[in-house]
């Protein structure tokens, strides 16, 4: 039907990344009375863990190289790991167990390599893997399983939603890819997602934070005397079906006697005024022309001859 704009506005949204990042330090869990201090290692990850006192109690975390050198490079122990994969991923997660802390949500993605280093573990296959988030867009009812080791998403079915214990999703803004934009023949604001197109009311339009709507550069039109519904762009238009104009989530036309692009001429010789359209062509009546287009007759130019 007509070309449409495939990247108008993309909405802001939050960052995925930048809010499931790497986890701080974790706090002592409730009820871990001794953690066991020290710094920690494993054979598929350069990581070095510290499990230190701090202000409160005990914290769990990444050590940098200058942290360890301030404590002396003591050699780190060694700890067991739990081996997790979700069934929508091959990325085999690794979980490190440090003594003391019952609930870790330390996790590494492991490579092939690494996987190789611990004698290539068979994983323990679960819909929830250490370190998974779920979350949802707030423009989309499709929820998303995100496992924080590779930031690798996977859009859930209903029945995985289900398998994964009905978790409440986090909520983030708009869609990646969605977009605002408004027709010029009209004050109503559309959002376009995954081909699909909603029209907004004003308290929808309020909920995803006022976006500025692009402009489109065609528009739709129809005849005050005619039923039938037009997109027009500059270099051409065309009729819509029902089926288009759904699709379009019924945008409301504006609605003129003469589309753009139409002619009239009056034919002395039939008596009548030959209109030819987008929408219509006919022969019409003069007084009812008169009527219809909003012209006196000695204004309708007359039909040029043969």
């Amino acid at each position: 039907m007509h070309r449409r704009l495939t990247a108008l506005a993309t909405a802001a949204c939050i960052g995925l990344a930048a809010l499931l990042g790497a986890p701080p330090a974790a706090a002592e869990p409730p009820g871990i009375s001794q953690p066991e201090l020290g710094f920690y290692s494993v054979p598929y990850s350069s990581t070095l863990w510290w499990v230190r006192k701090v202000a409160g109690g005990t914290s769990l975390g990444p050590a940098t190289f200058a942290e360890w050198g301030s404590q002396g490079y003591p050699t780190p122990r060694p700890v067991p790991s739990l081996y997790q994969r979700a069934p929508w991923s091959s990325t085999i997660i690794g979980v490190p167990q440090f003594p003391g802390w019952r609930f870790s949500t330390e996790t590494v993605a492991l490579t092939y390599e690494g996987w190789g280093a611990v004698g290539y573990p068979s994983p323990e296959v679960t819909w929830r893997p250490v370190g998974t988030i779920f979350r949802k867009y707030v423009n989309s009812p499709v929820i998303y399983a995100v496992l924080r080791a590779t930031m690798e998403e996977h859009a859930l079915t209903y029945p995985e939603w289900v398998a994964s214990g009905t978790p409440s999703p986090m909520v983030f803004g708009t869609a990646p890819g969605t977009t605002f934009y408004q027709w010029p023949t009209s004050a109503e604001i559309f959002m376009e997602l995954d081909g699909a197109v909603q029209k907004l009311s004003y308290p929808q339009w309020a909920s995803y934070g006022y976006p500025t709507p692009v402009r489109q550069a065609g528009g739709f039109y129809k005849l005050t005397w005619d039923p039938s519904i037009a997109y027009i762009e500059d270099d051409g238009g065309s009729v819509l079906t029902w089926d288009d104009w759904v699709a379009e989530a019924f945008p409301t036309p504006v609605q003129v006697p003469v589309l753009p692009g139409d002619t009239y001429c009056y034919d002395a010789a039939l008596n009548v005024v030959s209109y030819l359209g987008l929408t219509v062509d006919t022969d019409l009546d003069p007084a009812v022309a008169v009527q219809r287009l909003g012209v006196p007759l000695e204004s309708i130019p007359v039909c040029a001859a043969g």
